[in-house]
């Protein structure tokens, strides 16, 4: 019996580099106790998966470089 092996001509993309979006909705903001729901979406790229924190700091910490006052 002879060995057969044929040849196929396969064509296959260049990987993609990877570019997630992450999109934000703050909220409308409010007084003091007032509950806040900002929401973000992690998008795009190839199968997106992990979490978001959010980390609210005080009105003084122009550049958030500081221990957030909370965290969710």
């Amino acid at each position: 019996m002879h060995g057969y092996s044929p040849t196929y001509n396969l064509s296959v993309p260049p990987c993609q580099p990877s570019s997630p979006n992450l999109g934000t909705t703050p909220s409308a903001g409010g007084l003091v106790g007032t509950v806040l729901n900002d929401t973000a979406t992690l998008t795009g790229g190839y199968n997106p998966t992990g979490s978001i924190t959010f980390n609210l700091f005080g009105p003084t910490t122009g550049t958030c470089d500081t221990t957030p006052i909370y965290t969710r």
